[in-house]
């Protein structure tokens, strides 16, 4: 079990751009992540599609159309506080990618935090071709999925589902199941870690229920050759999952 501000450390999140994709908890890992690095350095909250703006956090989106003046402002900001949220106003109250270019928003801060996806808040998404959208020069891709989805049809589950039964083969009102689903991650190739969130049984007290949390995030890490991880982000709870063992590998 995982103690609080160890998410960066178990995730090894690294300075530079770190991009977050995926569904089931993409804006809580960029939350916490941001809470536990602000105590290393400065943080920019932005994204390469849309995200709403962080009712805690201070935000900057208004610009001016000279490029070296934005860069000031930004860095302005960040002397003040540790941590800023930064994009373009769009439409429902959401931020779409500010004007200056990732390249050198990367200048800016130490660590740059970046929602690439879109989910429309199911637990699991395909991708169509474009997406998601990671930045040019980003460190790290860490991929999100709701484990909430297991046992749910995929037209219930999976945002974008006929992608998702072009990739596993599966139809729309089967089961999805951790097979399927890391099938399709492990196709599309979009990610370096994969993040199993909403994860919490893993520490029922309930030992049945544990061990069967478990045997689910297993048969995922086992069709799939990227590295995973299981538990509860809200909670910085997180395990790593190692497949055909009998362990998991605390971080």
């Amino acid at each position: 079990m995982m103690n609080e501000h160890t998410l960066h450390k178990t995730l090894d999140i690294r300075r530079g751009i770190t991009a977050v994709i995926g569904s089931g908890g993409k804006t809580t890992l960029l939350r916490e992540l941001s809470r536990e690095l602000s105590s290393r350095g400065t943080v920019i909250l932005t994204t390469s599609t849309h995200i709403r703006p962080f009712p805690d956090l201070p935000c900057l989106s208004s610009f001016s159309p000279d490029l070296a003046e934005n860069e000031a402002v930004i860095r302005s900001r960040l002397s003040g506080s540790p941590v800023l949220c930064v994009g373009t106003p769009v439409k429902e109250g959401k931020l779409s990618a500010p004007p200056v270019p990732f390249e050198r928003i990367a200048r800016l801060a130490d660590y740059i935090l970046t929602e690439a996806d879109g989910s429309r808040g199911l637990p699991v998404k395909a991708h169509r071709d474009g997406e998601p959208v990671i930045p040019k020069g980003a460190a790290r891709t860490i991929l999100i999925a709701g484990f909430t989805g297991f046992g749910k049809t995929v037209r219930n589950a999976v945002h974008v589902p006929e992608r998702f039964c072009a990739l596993t083969g599966a139809g729309e009102q089967d089961l999805l199941t951790p097979e399927l689903c890391a099938e399709a991650i492990q196709k599309e190739q979009l990610t370096d870690t994969i993040v199993l969130n909403q994860a919490d049984a893993l520490w029922d007290p309930d030992n049945a229920v544990r061990t069967e949390t478990l045997s689910l995030c297993r048969r995922f890490a086992e069709n799939t050759d990227i590295p995973v991880y299981a538990g509860s982000l809200r909670e910085h709870l997180l395990i790593r999952i190692d497949a055909g063992t009998n362990q998991t590998q605390n971080r």
